[in-house]
């Protein structure tokens, strides 16, 4: 009996140190974390496991286990935090980003902790600033590409009054 209870004691240590496992840190660790991992549809964990894939710059992977994360529980606060943070280092999912975080901070920002507040506030200044700049270059392109059109116009109407011109004063 003393046995058992030692072998128990033993398998719910080895039990809470696994749970305790730091991140991988190279892609070895990530690969060999990311097989001894089966199949979950479970929320939590699925948040916990882009949390991993993200910290390990494997953001595909983090990418998917957020969008089964959303099929489930859409308004999760954490879920929308993550993919703001995540849609940081992706130019094509900066907007998306940037509304996750200010839908964040508006609806779950004065119910959380001031370390979560502050994250999601840092990385909303880098959203915003990152678009606003996208911005800028887009308009800055737009003005450029009219530029042409422009010296076109210019020139047909400098030819337009210069033929008019010899006409009117003859031969």
């Amino acid at each position: 009996m003393r046995a058992l209870l030692v072998l128990w004691l033993l398998l719910l240590v080895s039990a809470a140190g696994a749970a305790q496992e730091p991140p991988p840190r190279d892609a070895r660790g990530l690969l060999q974390w990311h097989l001894r991992l089966g199949p979950t549809d479970d929320p939590d964990e699925l948040l916990r496991r882009a949390w991993v894939y993200q910290r390990a710059g494997a953001e595909g992977e983090a990418w998917a286990a957020l969008e089964r994360v959303a099929a489930r529980r859409p308004d999760d606060p954490d879920l929308l935090r993550f993919r703001a943070r995540l849609s940081a280092w992706d130019p094509s999912r900066w907007r998306a980003g940037l509304t996750d975080a200010e839908r964040w901070m508006e609806e779950f920002g004065p119910s959380r902790s001031d370390a979560e507040r502050g994250a999601v506030a840092e990385i909303l200044d880098e959203l915003r600033r990152r678009v606003a700049a996208r911005d800028a270059v887009g308009e800055g392109r737009r003005a450029r590409a009219l530029a042409p059109l422009f010296a076109l116009a210019v020139g047909l109407l400098a030819v337009a009054f210069a033929s008019r011109r010899m006409r009117s004063e003859g031969p």
